[in-house]
């Protein structure tokens, strides 16, 4: 069930919270991708969840982590999501009326580690076509997902569609 009241207000936490973290995390024994190494090329590119590809399956959606039902889909309250994916790892996401934030990542195998000012955190990502998933494996808990007043434990999503 997606709730909508109070999207805007709601963006600052989800950017701060769930986006674009802080220092390094790496896993041993592979070779990251990244400022270190090469980026993997089918990430590198500009991608944007908005309201237009809506039916394409483009969301960047908030959970309640013990009862995922309760989300709230920002991009279908309105919010327009962009991100520039360079091939240092470098990553900017933009928010219309709300600004960036940018932060630096390291791929190894299907996870990347995203750092930015504050902290590190830790995304599953999957291409399926030119469609990009992302499951933000930290979380935050001073959301309110499903608008009781009340803050759950949260998390993000995302599905990016490639631009030209």
């Amino acid at each position: 069930m997606n709730h909508v009241p109070g999207v805007r207000s709601k963006v600052a936490v989800v950017t701060a919270c769930a986006l674009l973290a802080g220092p390094s995390v790496s896993c041993g024994g592979d070779d990251p991708g990244g400022p270190d190494g090469d980026f993997p090329d089918e990430l590198v590119g500009q991608w944007l969840a908005n309201q237009a590809c809506l039916p394409q399956g483009c969301a960047f959606t908030v959970y309640d982590v013990t009862s995922p039902a309760d989300s709230l889909n920002l991009v279908i309250g309105g919010l327009t999501f962009s991100m520039v994916v360079q091939t240092t790892g470098r990553i900017i996401l933009t928010i219309p009326g709300f600004g960036s934030s940018e932060g630096t990542a390291r791929v190894i195998g299907s996870r990347m580690y995203i750092e930015a000012a504050q902290r590190t955190d830790t995304v599953d990502f999957a291409l399926t076509g030119d469609m990009l998933h992302l499951n933000f494996l930290s979380h935050f808990d001073n959301f309110d997902v499903n608008g009781d007043e009340e803050a759950e434990l949260a998390r993000a999503r995302a599905v990016f569609r490639r631009e030209p």
